[in-house]
């Protein structure tokens, strides 16, 4: 009733019917989630979220996330690792003293083919933006990544880390080379384990309710809500990538 925003509104209303969501993998390069059918979760606002509420009487709408997941792969791809967190390591790395969130921007920044001049919305100089630039660069090993994400098999055919075909053939631009690699790479990463996590719970108590990239969300009974948390806590562990952590937050709080 006070939203203006009609894409918001067209959102909102289509959460309240009862049609079943489904996705549909194949409209992206990459793989990643579009929503087919049903409900528009995927372009729900945050401040909106709190329309969902709880089919039990005593219950919490519980997102479980993977930590840095796209980072995250970027040093497996060049076999590192961290147990720490990625954004201060960073921090640590460059000669002066920038916040985390201006380092974790920045980061996302390059990652999605970012240039160094135009980390400047950060506020950050000219020089500084080409320091932290190079650091993330070699932190992540991008320039390899660049050659995996490059490679075109005998059949005509560029593919993820895993194997699945990408449609990106004709692409040339080399951050768009490493974003549709990196990004298809996750997809699988955040499928294969939410797979794995429904058929863990008890779908009772713990109802799916709907992918939003590399989360999913739950529908949790109060009482299970410590199994939960005790299951998503020992993260993910992939059988070519290795373990990857994971986070249980509320989805719907305001």
């Amino acid at each position: 009733e006070v939203e203006k925003n009609e894409t918001i509104i067209s959102c909102i209303k289509s959460l309240r019917n009862s049609r079943r969501l489904s996705y549909d993998m194949f409209k992206t390069s990459t793989g990643r989630l579009v929503v087919d059918s049903g409900p528009q979760v995927l372009t729900l606002p945050s401040k909106n979220r709190s329309i969902i509420k709880s089919s039990f009487k005593e219950g919490k709408i519980l997102s479980i996330d993977f930590s840095t997941l796209e980072p995250r792969i970027c040093l497996k791809l060049n076999n590192k690792d961290t147990n720490g967190d990625i954004y201060e390591e960073i921090s640590d790395l460059i000669s002066f003293n920038a916040d985390r969130s201006v380092i974790k921007r920045a980061t996302i920044s390059i990652l999605y083919g970012a240039s160094y001049s135009s980390l400047t919305h950060l506020n950050i100089s000219l020089e500084r933006c080409k320091e932290i630039y190079n650091v993330i660069n070699e932190y992540f090993g991008l320039d390899n990544i660049v050659k995996d994400a490059s490679y075109v098999d005998e059949n005509d055919t560029r593919k993820n880390f895993f194997g699945r075909p990408l449609d990106n053939i004709n692409e040339t631009r080399k951050h768009i080379l490493v974003n549709n690699y990196v990004q298809s790479t996750a997809v699988d990463i955040s499928l294969s384990y939410f797979y794995e996590l429904v058929s863990i719970l008890d779908k009772e108590l713990a109802k799916p309710l709907f992918v939003l990239h590399d989360a999913i969300i739950f529908d949790v009974k109060s009482s299970y809500v410590e199994e939960l948390n005790r299951v998503v806590n020992k993260g993910y562990n992939d059988n070519q990538l290795g373990y990857f952590p994971l986070k249980v937050e509320e989805f719907n709080k305001k």
